[in-house]
Order: C-alpha cells, then sequence, then structure tokens
C-alpha cells in the first residue's frame, strides 16, 4: 500500500511539473497570432513540413534550393511561434538548431525584425519566417 501511495505522489510531482514548466511564458504567446511566410512562388507545407524546416531536418526546397530559415528577433513572436506553431520551447528550438550545427558544421538561422524578414522573403524564394498576422503584407504568402 505504502509503494502505491508513493508511486501515485511522485505521478503528480511529475505530471504537475510538467504542466507548470510546459505552459510557463505562453500567456503572451498565446495572445499573439503568428503566420510562417514564404515566398509567393513556394509551394504550399504541411504543418510536420514546417516542423521539419524550422528543426533543421529539411533544408531543401522541392527545386533543391537550400532553405533559409529567419527567426524573428522579438521574444514576445518567438515564443508565440514556437508555442502556437512547433509546440516546444524556444530553448527546444534552440537545442535543435546546435545540435545540427555541431552534426553538420551549418550555421545558425539569422534573427531579424519582421520589417527584414519580410522583405527577404518577398524578394527570394529561398527564404521562410515567420511573423504576427498583423504585420502580413501582400507580397509575401502565408503557409496555412
Amino acid at each position: 500500500m505504502k509503494l502505491k501511495n508513493k508511486l501515485l505522489l511522485q505521478s503528480l510531482l511529475i505530471l504537475y511539473i510538467i504542466t507548470t514548466f510546459t505552459n510557463m511564458g505562453y500567456t503572451n504567446a498565446q495572445a499573439t497570432d503568428i503566420v510562417v511566410i514564404v515566398n509567393k512562388s513556394q509551394p504550399s507545407l504541411t504543418q510536420g513540413q514546417i516542423l521539419m524546416i524550422f528543426t533543421g531536418f529539411k533544408d531543401r526546397w522541392p527545386n533543391g534550393d537550400r532553405i533559409k530559415v529567419l527567426i524573428n528577433r522579438d521574444s514576445n513572436i518567438k515564443e508565440a511561434f514556437c508555442s502556437q506553431k512547433l509546440n516546444m520551447t524556444v530553448n527546444k528550438l534552440y537545442n535543435f538548431w546546435l545540435k545540427k550545427q555541431s552534426r553538420s558544421g551549418g550555421s545558425l538561422p539569422e534573427e531579424l525584425s519582421s520589417e527584414r524578414i519580410i522583405q527577404l522573403v518577398a524578394g527570394n524564394p529561398k527564404y521562410i519566417g515567420f511573423i504576427k498576422r498583423s504585420e502580413l503584407i501582400a507580397s509575401v504568402r502565408e503557409v496555412k
């Protein structure tokens, strides 16, 4: 009986810790509506492809060009993106990129302002990035 109670208590503690740390910092993140943007010439992407691109597991467009990932430097936008689109924390995202960099010697994604991300994505089909929905303009395409 004591063993069952101890296991139950440990399970509840683990559940509490996971819930607490998973939801930390997402209050502002959930309030910000985020969109992934690509050049108008790029094909549509699935949620799974977005996850693979932003975690570094997919690095080529269908035509063979290397995908250039742009990360928004605004911490609220970054947190909201990771929460809403990748279902992970910003730290976990950086860990993916650091591991990829150590394995293949690639470079980390650039961190830029929303304005600069929009400029680069609009002008070059190799780029992908994310911004607030309120910043979306006609020169780029939202990935749905």
